[in-house]
């Protein structure tokens, strides 16, 4: 304002002057008569020299306004300076109650430091506040409220630095603040506070947990080790046509869940679960995926494959006088004449187990052979072999591993159970039957087997077991050790605690129980 004329900087004093006279006359002046103060300029102000100076000064203070200031001072049509300066005043109330109501918290309550520059930053305020606050009147708090507040602002970071610590308490005592307080005092302290820890703020490191966070990089390349993580892990429904006789036409690309997995023993494809070929042999396949393991095949043949596959690289990369180019053809077109050598290895093999488990098998049927034509299971090992019996002699169809039809080896049960055959129930009677946990309505047949209409687990009584010619004794650790009439020996599972049998060997031995006890039938307990 002092630069718009050679005059304009008295002008602009006598201005303020006025505006704060007639600020102080309202803001003392009871509620019901601050309406009726408005500022009125002086003679001086309304000197025919400044009429000019005002309107010039008017636009400069009017286009700095904000927009509720503008559309009051339209309202009342106050288009002077000296209005314009008034209604500033009264909006903004410098010097009122809610400006003392913020200096005297301020003052008692400055908060915590949170590092050397922060504490330096809200010092600075604080001595901001004890300015204003005495150009304003305002009473300040008593001197042990204002060193109370001090000692909340520095206290953390006194005790993070033992050296300025030592210092600020040589100056307390000196300055005897914790004894008889004044107000100089404390703000003699506050000044050598902030003298102190202005020099920590320049020369000390950032705290590191001020800093903002950052963010990882999300772009770049991935790690080589984690690629392929979790890719075969889909989520969603399972694949209606995983393990069915024709398999999944999509494979690896399906959407789809497919939770059985294919293994050599079941004879499916291992890209789409089909029956009746192989995944070199795969018709949904495509021709670049042809000849490829898959990382089932590959751990089966984990052990061929480490030798012949490094044999081939090997001759390889000692020939002399090739290109690079000719030496990556030539291992690739070596890699995959191993991967088909290997997949014709592994077929032999096969071929090999499964006449090993057909002659096995042929010596366990012995001479109880079925009808020609009906396929019928035996067990062998861990394994079921499945038959079918032609004219020339039984015919291998499958090597089938199933861990998960069991029947159950019950010492405290008096009668077998199992399920009923087609049409069974109608030639057995009923009697009620007291169970662990009630009672129930069961079947009973003429051997004294309960048989259930439903699908359930057999259990095999371990009493008529022993009668009907099986033995049977406890090996150690081991768990149940038990043998046939032919001394073959029974594949036992003690994994859940309980002995079980396979589901087959359950309801042949249960056959074998019914054809010993079938002359005298046994007396069935009512608590089964």
């Amino acid at each position: 304002m002092s630069d718009l004329s050679a005059g304009s900087g008295e002008w602009w004093q006598m201005l303020v002057d006025e505006a704060k006279a007639a600020y102080e006359k309202w803001s003392s002046a009871p509620a019901i008569e601050r309406a009726g103060i408005k500022a009125i300029p002086s003679l001086r102000l309304q000197d025919q020299r400044y009429v000019r100076l005002e309107s010039r000064a008017f636009s400069m203070i009017h286009s700095s306004l904000p927009r509720s200031i503008k559309e009051e001072l339209l309202a009342t049509r106050s288009l002077t300076c000296l209005d314009a300066l008034f209604v500033i005043l009264k909006t903004f109330q410098p010097g009122g109650l809610a400006e003392r109501s913020r200096l005297l918290d301020a003052l008692s309550k400055p908060g915590n430091g949170a590092n050397p520059r922060d504490l330096v930053d809200k010092l600075r305020a604080w001595s901001r506040h004890v300015v204003r606050a005495t150009s304003m009147g305002v009473t300040i708090p008593d001197p042990s409220i204002l060193m109370k507040g001090l000692d909340s602002l520095s206290h953390n970071l006194l005790g993070r630095y033992p050296q300025v610590n030592f210092r600020m308490s040589v100056v307390r005592t000196r300055l005897a603040i914790d004894h008889s307080p004044t107000e100089a005092n404390v703000k003699e302290y506050a000044e050598a506070l902030q003298s102190e820890f202005s020099m920590l703020a320049i020369s000390a490191p950032e705290d590191q947990s001020q800093k903002p966070p950052r963010v990882a990089k999300l772009t770049g390349e991935e790690d080589p080790k984690g690629k392929g993580k979790g890719k075969d892990k889909k989520k969603g429904k399972p694949c209606g046509f995983w393990f069915t006789q024709q398999g999944c036409k999509m494979g690896q690309k399906c959407g789809f869940r497919h939770d059985q997995a294919v293994t050599i023993q079941s004879g499916r494809c291992f890209r789409c679960s089909g029956e009746g070929h192989r995944k070199e042999a795969c018709p949904h396949a495509d021709p670049s995926e042809k000849g490829e393991a898959t990382k089932e095949e590959s751990q089966a043949l984990a052990g061929k494959a480490k030798g012949k596959a490094s044999i081939k690289k090997t001759g390889v990369s000692q020939g002399s006088g090739e290109g690079e180019g000719a030496a990556e053809s030539s291992v690739s077109q070596s890699q995959g004449g191993a991967q088909a050598a290997l997949l014709r290895e592994a077929t032999e093999a096969l071929k090999k187990i499964a006449l090993k488990a057909m002659r096995e098998a042929r010596e366990a049927l012995g001479s109880d052979r079925g009808v020609p034509g009906e396929g019928h299971d035996r067990w062998v090992g861990d394994g079921r072999v499945r038959f079918e019996d032609l004219a020339e002699g039984p015919q291998l169809r499958a090597v089938v591993c199933d861990d998960q039809a069991k029947g159950l080896l019950d010492s405290g049960a008096s009668v077998c159970m199992r399920q009923a055959k087609p049409g069974e129930l109608d030639c057995c009677g009923r009697r009620l039957v007291n169970l662990a946990v009630g009672s129930e309505m069961m079947y009973i047949n003429g051997t004294g087997t309960i048989v259930r209409p439903g699908p359930v687990a057999p259990i095999v009584s371990m009493a008529l077991l022993v009668r009907a010619g099986y033995k049977l004794r406890w090996v150690g650790d081991s768990g149940l050790e038990l043998k046939d009439k032919k001394g073959r020996r029974v594949p036992v599972d003690m994994s859940s605690g309980c002995p079980e049998v396979p589901k087959a060997w359950a309801l042949s031995m249960i056959e074998e129980i019914e054809q010993v006890c079938g002359t005298s039938r046994p007396k069935i307990p009512r608590n089964f």
